[in-house]
């Protein structure tokens, strides 16, 4: 649902699970989920400190110590959706990219090459913009990513 952008589910689905993670004291579920909720807030644009994202991924963080690519990931994807970060943004993507093709996560490799490609339209850089969208698209396909396929609009 959140590779769909689909906010309603992802806010109905993260707070049932951060519930029960809570609950049950699982904080990795309960870390990620808290990010999930920070992205929902920034995509309706009621976020108004970028505190919580960055205290989101730190717990993330903390519960699992291989964690670090998927909470950049989520909070990459928080950041932007709050607007106006792209240029501050590009070193975090690039980082997280190569961390996950090192740590091999490629899972989210996909996203975050249309991550970069977003932030280099918004600053004008329309030429590496579209070879990023590019490579997106062919490993989203490749990897049969059908939430990131629907969203890149691969047929």
């Amino acid at each position: 649902h959140w590779c769909r952008g689909d906010v309603n589910l992802v806010r109905r689905h993260s707070s049932e699970a951060q519930a029960l993670a809570h609950q049950q004291g699982f904080l990795l579920w309960s870390s990620v989920n808290a990010l999930f909720l920070q992205w929902v807030t920034a995509r309706q644009g009621r976020l108004h400190d970028t505190a919580p994202i960055f205290a989101a991924a730190a717990a993330m963080q903390n519960a699992y110590d291989s964690g670090v690519t998927t909470a950049r990931w989520i909070a990459l994807h928080a950041l932007l959706a709050q607007g106006g970060h792209h240029a501050a943004a590009l070193p975090l993507i690039d980082h997280a990219i190569v961390e996950a093709e090192g740590n091999e996560t490629g899972y989210c490799l996909a996203d975050l090459f249309w991550l970069k490609a977003d932030c280099l339209q918004a600053i004008g850089q329309r030429r590496p913009a579209t070879t990023w969208r590019r490579r997106a698209r062919e490993l989203a396909r490749r990897q049969q990513a059908k939430g990131l396929m629907a969203r890149f609009g691969v047929a």
